[in-house]
C-alpha cells in the first residue's frame, strides 16, 4: 500500500491531477486500476502508462466510450471485474474484452465498422440477450456468455462467423433456441449450452460441420438429432429426462461418440424418436434430382446394352447363316461327287 501511495503522490505531483482511482504498478505488460470512476476520471486516464493489457477492479462506469482506449496505442484487451460497467461500447482495436461480474446490460456493437475482437467475455453479468450486431466482428473467435440471464437464442446472429471457434452459454435461463433458416458457423468446434431450461433443441437448421463437443447436460431434453453432427466426438447430456428407445439407440449407433456423466432416462417416456433429421424441401427436391439423374443414366446403360445385345445376336444370326450356307454347300457338292 505504500509503494501505491508513492506512485498516486509522484503522479499527482507531476500532472496536477487529482484522481479517485488507485494505479497498481506491474512491470509485465498490463496495467492494474482499481476504483476508476467515468467520466469523472477522463482528465487523468490519458496520464496512465501504455500498455497492452488493463485490468480494472471495482469500476464505475454507465457508458464505457468506443475511445476510452485511443490514448493508449498499444492497448489490445480491457479486463472489468465486479464493479458497475453497464454498458460497453466496443473499440473497434480492441483484441480482447472480459467482464466478469459486472452489472453489465449491454455490449454495443456498430455495423459497417472494421472489429478486431477475437474473444468476448461477458461472465456472471446481467445480459439478457447476445448483442445485437454480434456479426460485425468477423474475427471473433470465442463468445463466452456463462452465467448471465438470456432466455432465448436467434442463431442467425452467428450465422457467417466463419472464425468462431467456440460458444459458451451455460449456466443461463435459455429456454428457445431457433433459426429463420440455416446458421452456418463453418469454424464452430465447442459449443456449450450446460445449465439452462431447454425442453427441446431443433438442431436440424445448424450447419456446424466441424462440431465435435457439445454440451447439454442439465436440461429438460428428451432427444435431439444427434446424427446431424458427423463431426461429434464429445457429448454431456446427462441430467435430463431422456426418451429410452432415443437413448438405447444412441449407444447403440454413436459408438464413435463419448459421452460424459451416467446416463439416465425416463422409463415413462413415450414414441420412438430418431437420431436423424427429416430432410428438408430443399433436400427432397435434391434427392428427386439426384434420383432422375442416376435414372437418366440408367436409361442410356440400358440403351446400350440393348444396341450392343441387338448387335450381337445380329452377329450371331450371320454366323449361323454363313454356316449354314456352307453346311448346303458341302452337301450339293457331295451329291455331285456321287
Amino acid at each position: 500500500m505504500k509503494r501505491i501511495l508513492i506512485i498516486l503522490f509522484i503522479l499527482v505531483s507531476c500532472y496536477g491531477i487529482v484522481k479517485s482511482f488507485i494505479l497498481i504498478p506491474s512491470e509485465n505488460d498490463e496495467t492494474t486500476i482499481v476504483d476508476l470512476s467515468w467520466p469523472a476520471d477522463a482528465g487523468a486516464i490519458g496520464k496512465l502508462p501504455d500498455k497492452r493489457y488493463f485490468f480494472l477492479i471495482a469500476a464505475k462506469v454507465d457508458i464505457l466510450p468506443i475511445n476510452i482506449t485511443d490514448h493508449f496505442k498499444a492497448c489490445i484487451s480491457l479486463n472489468f471485474q465486479h464493479g458497475f460497467v453497464r454498458n460497453v461500447h466496443l473499440s473497434p482495436k480492441l483484441w480482447r474484452i472480459r467482464v466478469f461480474r459486472t452489472s453489465t446490460e449491454n455490449v454495443l456493437i456498430e455495423q459497417g465498422m472494421d472489429y478486431e475482437l477475437e474473444l468476448l467475455q461477458c461472465h456472471e453479468t446481467n445480459l439478457t440477450r447476445i448483442p445485437e450486431n454480434i456479426n460485425q466482428l468477423k474475427k471473433l473467435r470465442y463468445l463466452e456468455l456463462p452465467g448471465n440471464s438470456i432466455e432465448t437464442v436467434l442463431l442467425d446472429q452467428l450465422d457467417s462467423l466463419n472464425s468462431l471457434y467456440a460458444v459458451d452459454l451455460s449456466f443461463n435461463k435459455i429456454k428457445h433456441i431457433s433459426c429463420l433458416g440455416s446458421v452456418r458457423v463453418p469454424s464452430l468446434s465447442d459449443l456449450h449450452l450446460e445449465s439452462n431450461r431447454l425442453n427441446h433443441v431443433d438442431v436440424c437448421g445448424w450447419d456446424m460441420p466441424l462440431l465435435s463437443k457439445l454440451m447439454l447436460d442439465r436440461n429438460n431434453l428428451t432427444h435431439f438429432a444427434i446424427n446431424h453432427f458427423r463431426k461429434l466426438k464429445t457429448v454431456s447430456i446427462y441430467k435430463n429426462p431422456l426418451n429410452c428407445v432415443w437413448k438405447y439407440s444412441f449407444l447403440q449407433n454413436r459408438k464413435d461418440v463419448q459421452y460424459i456423466g451416467e446416463l439416465s432416462c425416463d422409463e415413462k417416456s413415450a414414441g420412438v424418436p430418431i437420431l436423424d433429421c427429416r430432410p428438408s424441401n430443399d433436400q427432397l427436391q435434391q434427392q428427386i434430382l439426384d434420383m432422375n439423374k442416376r435414372l437418366q443414366k440408367m436409361e442410356a446403360l440400358l440403351e446400350k446394352l440393348g444396341s450392343r445385345i441387338i448387335e450381337q445376336q445380329n452377329v450371331s444370326n450371320d454366323i449361323i447363316e454363313a454356316m449354314y450356307r456352307m453346311e448346303i454347300e458341302r452337301a450339293s457338292h457331295a451329291n455331285k461327287t456321287v
